[in-house]
Order: structure tokens, then sequence, then C-alpha cells
């Protein structure tokens, strides 16, 4: 740690890897704020463009560009925690942007409560002026986290999230997980007593355009399956069977593999899992996987934005 003196408040992380076309806006969201008081962590994850010379180029003593052999996402977002000086970690990947005021109204709610994960709602991009807001609700009192995030529209995106550097550095992101890092770091954070607070201001803009071309957006039911055995300890019977009928199931769609996913969805139906009006929504996923939901949503996403503005109040939608 540094100086306590020239210690920032904010170590802001950003994992990197051949994303040069959208790091210098990522970087620009964070230098724009209204809340000053932080550092930039870039970590290179093996790029092979040139993301580290546009870096560079950007000049502000405040940016610290750390590179390594590539690793995967969440080896990088670890080690931009180990290297942060701040009070306070504020996750962005590099295709997201933080909207205006994000870090002030962080900051603000930590105040309040400084053990806290302070995450806001995110606006998702669909491109083509087509986005909505998510998640459409806070954790209720008394509600488990991991049924918020595993049967209900509960949503933390990585990007609006800031912690406490040292809860950081204890909870950390799995190594080997390469997709739900955002619902696996919530619930393993309220599972070491660290309450999740939710700003309703929208705090950063989810690139959402092309999701199916990041390495998250694979379907990979038994790399999921593998987490839900690891994260079953700290979850709910409900949350573990709710995930498996609606991640894994549609992650099995995906694959061709419907009459797999249909059985656990309908067991996760007979447990109650779902509130009524969701178990269609997941239901059209799981049968319309792929391409069909996401053009439909998308379909419906343009036609409500011909009619009003463009962050649509919608929680779950999203592919």
């Amino acid at each position: 740690m540094s100086d306590p003196r020239n210690t920032p408040m904010v170590s802001v992380v950003i994992p990197l890897h051949n994303r040069a076309d959208k790091i210098a806006d990522a970087v620009a969201s964070v230098l724009s704020q209204s809340m000053q008081d932080f550092e930039v962590i870039v970590v290179d994850d093996g790029s092979t463009d040139n993301g580290p010379e546009i870096l560079a180029a950007l000049s502000d003593p405040r940016i610290i560009c750390i590179r390594q052999p590539k690793s995967g996402a969440n080896v990088a977002r670890n080690r931009g925690i180990d290297s942060a000086n701040g009070h306070y970690v504020a996750m962005l990947d590099s295709d997201d942007v933080f909207l205006a005021g994000h870090l002030e109204r962080s900051m603000k709610a930590l105040m309040q409560t400084p053990a806290a994960l302070v995450y806001a709602r995110v606006v998702v991009d669909r491109g083509n002026g087509r986005t909505f807001l998510k998640p459409p609700r806070p954790p209720r009192k008394g509600e488990n986290i991991s049924d918020y995030l595993m049967t209900d529209t509960g949503f933390v995106q990585t990007s609006t999230v800031v912690i406490a550097t040292q809860t950081a550095q204890t909870v950390r992101y799995l190594d080997w997980l390469q997709c739900a890092q955002d619902t696996d770091f919530a619930v393993r954070v309220a599972a070491s007593g660290v309450p999740l607070v939710m700003i309703e201001e929208p705090g950063a803009l989810w690139n959402d355009a092309s999701s199916g071309t990041r390495i998250s957006a694979i379907p990979r039911p038994e790399h999921l399956l593998k987490w839900l055995e690891f994260i079953e300890p700290l979850a709910t019977r409900q949350a573990i069977a709710g995930y498996r009928g609606w991640h894994v199931g549609r992650a099995l769609a995906l694959r061709g593999e419907k009459l797999k996913a249909l059985g656990y969805f309908g067991i996760a139906v007979v447990v109650g899992c779902y509130r009524p009006a969701l178990a269609p929504r997941i239901l059209g996923q799981i049968l319309l996987a792929g391409p069909g939901y996401r053009a439909l949503v998308n379909g419906l996403l343009g036609l409500k934005a011909r009619f009003r503005p463009p962050a649509l109040e919608d929680g779950g939608l999203k592919q």
C-alpha cells in the first residue's frame, strides 16, 4: 500500500484483452467522473492489438498499465485488485463505460454503509437505440442473495461494483470461472457477511450489442454445473435448482439439447423456483435459444424505442 497521504479513494480495475477500439472510451468515462480521487489500473491480458499504446497516449499519471500473458479476465481482475492502492476498488470491463456521477454516488452510498458491496442498475445497450435497464429491483429485506440472483431477475453487473479493497482481495474472482462471474462474486461476497446495496440510478452502460462473441456467451453447461457444485454450500436449494433450470437449461438448448434443458426447467418449476410471470419468459429463452429469442427481444425493444425514451424498464429480457 502506498503512502496514506497519497492513497486514492478508489482504484478502478479494468481487465483488457484486444479491445483497442473500446479501451479509450472506457478510460475516458473514468477520467470524466465528478469524483476525481482515483487511480485507473488496466491489466492487459496478453493483447495482440495496440490497446497498450492507446493507453500510453492518454498521458494521465493516474493510469497504471500492467501487462501479463493471457490468463483470463478473472486472473486479470485479481491482478488489478492485488495492485490497488485505493481504499475501494471499482470494477469496469473494457468494453463498458461509467455513466456520469457513478463514482460519486457509489462513495455516498459507501459512506452510509462502509462495509457494503455497492452496485448500480445498468443501461443494457443492444445497439441501434435498443436499450433497457436492469435489474428491476434491489434485494428485498431478508431475501437470500442467491435466490435474488439465481431464481429471479436480480443482477449485479460487474462494471457497476464498488467494494472495499480488502474485501475484494479476500473474496477474489475465481481464476477458473469463464462465465457467471458477476453472480459468483456477489453470492460469495454476501456469504462472507457483506451486505449488497443497489443504487437506483444507472451507473454504467453495458455493451451487449454482440454478446454472442464473448467467451462468457459460449454455451458451457458442464462448466456451469461445475460452478453450481462449487457454490452449492453458499446458495439455497431453490437457487441451485432455479439456476440449473434457467441458465444451464439455456446453455444446453443453445447446444441443441433442448429435451435435457426442458427437464431441468420442469424440475425447477415443480419445486417453485420462479415467479409465475417469470417462468414463461424462461421457457421462451429455452425454446427459442440462440438468435431467435434475442431477435424477438431486439424487435420489441426497437418498437418501444419509437414510442418512449430509450431506457426501457425491464429486467430479465437479456439473453
